[in-house]
This record gives structure tokens, sequence and C-alpha cells, in this order.
């Protein structure tokens, strides 16, 4: 089961994506399996690889020197070590093969290549891993929504790119023979709708589906289950941009759309930051705050995300989003067993069997919060189901 999410309409995102892209340092994370391919005070390019971490390659968002590593935190709350470029802001290429006019021409063990070398990723899967497995599939659905209130990176990257996205995503489907494709969009997103199909027409076998803004529609089993699907290959519409980049350009990702939003601020907005830059320098330089004394700042959505420290927080490229919060004084009371969370639960897991120190599966939890959003009695559930799994 999924819900519709109350807003707060007051909180109004700026049409304009406002542009971060020259930071004096960008920081690339780091964990104990990394095999670094560069030395201290190297001279780095833009778009060079510098490491290998858990077989996903690494690129460097900025040209500038290799100045040391420094510990700094990522979105899921983690101090992890950072290699540090001082970036010179010449945005040098080491070496650049031009534009691929056709990109319907590659083969498939071709593309699988690029998009080995270019070490694109969707959250931990490698994204050459899922298309090899879905190869021939009847239909290739292409995700744009977040469903996390105040959250839209997706969404305005796909309206910023949706050509180029249509471009890559008939490719892909002649490559790896798709029969048809859904492009997913929330019903009450007016401005790519109208784009989408000012563009769509020119794709015979891309069909615009629109979905009901309910949370959580975008894990990609809910949105299967509410699209009627058993089978279907489920991609990222900025999935399919990085695929655009790499096939088309020769080039890995080296910014990232963040959602910077919430009632705490005065200009909530879409900002379009290079990959390890520094948020409290983005927060400082682009967003006005309504009350420094006041808040609190969580990571990637109000009901699934983290509350962090942004005084070390970083761009990466799986932050989507930073929510900036007044904070509240709400008291938790006794469980009622009005039995909400176990209702609203999109996987029907009982996280009040744990309240009461009993056994129940949650293997299949999404973490997605809903539980805790419905409680009545302001009972932080996901916490507990967060401490069984770890257990």
């Amino acid at each position: 089961m999924s819900c519709s999410i109350k807003k707060d309409y007051n909180i109004k995102l700026q049409s304009k994506i406002d542009d971060y892209l020259t930071p004096d340092y960008v920081f690339i994370p780091y964990n104990s399996n990394v095999k670094l391919k560069v030395n201290n005070n190297d001279y780095i390019y833009k778009n060079m690889h510098i490491l290998d971490y858990e077989d996903k390659k690494i690129f460097s968002s900025v040209s500038g020197k290799f100045v040391g590593t420094k510990k700094m935190m990522v979105e899921n709350g983690k101090i992890l070590n950072c290699l540090v470029i001082e970036n010179d802001f010449k945005e040098k290429l080491q070496r650049r093969s031009g534009v691929k006019k056709d990109i319907n021409a590659y083969s498939v063990d071709k593309v699988l290549e690029i998009i080995n070398n270019y070490g694109i990723y969707e959250e931990k899967n490698n994204v050459s891993e899922i298309l090899k497995k879905h190869i021939g599939e009847e239909v290739l659905i292409i995700n744009t929504i977040e469903s996390e209130p105040y959250i839209a990176s997706e969404l305005f990257l796909t309206s910023k790119y949706i050509y180029e996205i249509l471009e890559t995503l008939d490719a892909i489907m002649q490559i790896f023979h798709f029969k048809k494709c859904m492009f997913i969009i929330k019903n009450n997103a007016n401005e790519i709708i109208t784009k989408s199909i000012d563009y769509i027409g020119t794709f015979p076998n891309i069909d615009l589906k629109l979905v009901e803004d309910i949370y959580p529609i975008d894990n990609y089993a809910i949105l299967k289950n509410y699209l009627k699907l058993k089978k279907g290959c489920v991609l990222k519409s900025s999935t399919i941009y990085e695929i655009y980049l790499a096939l088309k350009r020769s080039l890995s990702a080296t910014e990232k759309l963040i959602t910077i939003s919430g009632d705490g601020i005065k200009n909530p907005k879409v900002v379009n930051a290079k990959i390890g830059s520094s948020i409290k320098n983005i927060i400082n330089d682009l967003i006005k705050i309504k009350d420094e004394d006041n808040l609190i700042f969580i990571a990637n959505g109000l009901l699934s995300g983290n509350e962090i420290d942004i005084n070390s927080l970083i761009v990466t490229p799986l932050l989507n989003g930073i929510i900036i919060k007044k904070k509240e004084k709400i008291m938790s009371t006794e469980c009622i067993k009005c039995g909400q969370c176990y209702f609203n639960c999109p996987v029907k897991i009982n996280p009040v069997l744990l309240l009461n120190n009993k056994k129940t599966d949650i293997s299949k939890c999404l973490h997605c919060g809903l539980c805790s959003y419905i409680c009545p009695a302001h009972i932080n559930l996901n916490k507990y189901l967060e401490k069984s799994e770890k257990e």
C-alpha cells in the first residue's frame, strides 16, 4: 500500500536551476578497499579516473591539484576519508574522443563496456549488469519521479535534458531489444508533462505514463506493482543521462542536481553542483536561512532521510536533496494499537512486534519511513526497524 503525503504548499521551489560549479575544493570519498590511481601533488584533469573502490571507477569533477585527504560526511551520515582536489577553474580534460553522432550503431558489448568504463551505477547496482540481465524484455521503465515531498532533483534533470534522455532511450531500446518504453511522470508535474509530449511524438516506441503522487511510488518494486507489471527493467532518467554523456560525449557525470528546500529557508531551489562540493558552502552562497539557531538538516528527504550535520557534508551521486526544517517539539506516547503502521506498510511488516520485543521478518523493509510518518502516537518506528536489521 502507498499513501498521499501532506505537504506545506507555502514551500515552493524556484523554477530556475542555480549553478554552483566553481568550488575552491572538491572532496572525493573512498573507503578502506580503495585503489588510488593518483599520488599526492599530482595534477588532476577533469574526468580523470582517480580511484577504484568496490569495483567502481571514480572520476574527478574538476581539474586541479591533488593536495591530500580530509574526513568529510556523506548523505547517510557516515564520515569517510576523501581525496581533496584544489580546483584550478580551467576544466582541463586529459583526452576527449569527440561527439559520437549515431549512438544507435553501438553493439551490446560496446555499450556495456563503456558503461563499465565510466562507472555508471544506480545506488549500489552496476547499470551494465542491470541491462545485461534484462536484454530482450518487453518493457523498459524510466522513472523520473521522487515521491519524497519537497525533493524534485530527478524531475528538474529530466526537464533540463529531455531530448538527450529520449535520444539515448531510443538507442538503448534498439541495442538491447526492448519492445517498448514507459516514461513515468507524476500526474501533477505539468511543465515536464507538456515538454515530454512535445518531444515524445518523435519516438514512437516511447509512451508517456502518468502516475499518482503517492509515497513511496518511486521504489521500483512498488512502481512495477502499481503498473501491474511482473517484469520490466527500471532505470532512473538521471541514469539514462549519464549513459548519454558516456556514449555520446565520452564524459563521466561531474555535476549533480540537488534540491535544497524546507520551511527553514526563504528560497527553496534546485542547485546544479559539482560532485564533491561542500554543502555548507553552497548553502552559505545560495540559500537564505530564516533562523539559524532553530533548524535541523535532513539529507535525502523527510521520510526516509537522515538528520545530518551540514558542516562537513559533501555532494555525492547519492545525494538528492537537503531539507532545512524548523525544529519541532513532538512528544511520542505509548502505542495505541491502531494498526496504521501495518496497514500502510508497502511490504506488510508489523513494526509493533519489534516494540513488544517479538521477532518479525524485516528483510523486505524499504526503510521508507512511512510507518513513522503515519503513526498517531509519533513513535519513530523506523528506528526500531533499523536497529533490528543491524542486530
